[in-house]
């Protein structure tokens, strides 16, 4: 049990800090007071920050949603993902905890992520860096990912709870503190340079 504990803790970790990052990213690039304000203050570093920080979010998205493993020549090697959690406690699913599952399962079939991570994240897909084919999109949006995030907290919070048969259960951090404010501190700051 403490290990399957274990790698809940890990996964709502990871899922509150992606949860914090979508925030900060929807603070400092979404809105165009903060936007013409990085332009002022960080010239063309601001395009490097807004890439690398969309890139580690769609990464992020992928390690958390996108499947069970990757297979080598010794087997599967198995992510920690909300599917591979899931799975593993399967006969402690109630109907709300089903619910949630298929919440997230629709959200991230929303999020139409993998083949823009597949051909412009995790590869230089030639026809699409050298405009032989079409644009490859997704549809993340703040909203939808902090959404994902949110089920997804809850789906392994009373998981958590489940396995435990308690009504508490202790986190490895607040998923309540998500960040909100921190990006927007940041450009206040940064006007005041």
């Amino acid at each position: 049990m403490t290990e399957a504990l274990n790698e809940i803790d890990r996964y709502i970790s990871e899922a509150v800090r992606v949860r914090r990052a979508v925030q900060v990213y929807d603070e400092l690039f979404c809105s165009k007071e903060s936007v013409a304000a990085l332009i002022d203050t960080a010239g063309e570093v601001f395009g490097v920050m807004q890439r690398a920080l969309h890139d580690e979010i769609l990464i992020s998205f992928s390690r958390l949603f996108d499947s069970d493993g990757y297979k080598t020549k010794n087997g599967t090697q198995a992510y920690l993902s909300q599917l591979n959690i899931v799975k593993r406690h399967e006969s402690l699913l109630t109907d709300d905890l089903k619910n949630l599952r298929e919440r997230t399962t629709c959200l991230w079939k929303k999020l139409d992520l993998k083949k823009y991570r597949d051909l412009k994240v995790a590869h230089n897909d030639k026809a699409i860096f050298f405009g032989k084919s079409g644009p490859v999109k997704h549809g993340i949006t703040s909203d939808l990912a902090k959404e994902l995030l949110d089920v997804s907290i809850r789906l392994m919070i009373s998981l958590k709870r489940e396995i435990t048969r308690s009504e508490k259960v202790a986190l490895p951090v607040n998923p309540q503190e998500a960040y909100q404010g921190k990006g927007l501190d940041l450009i206040g700051k940064l006007k005041g340079i």
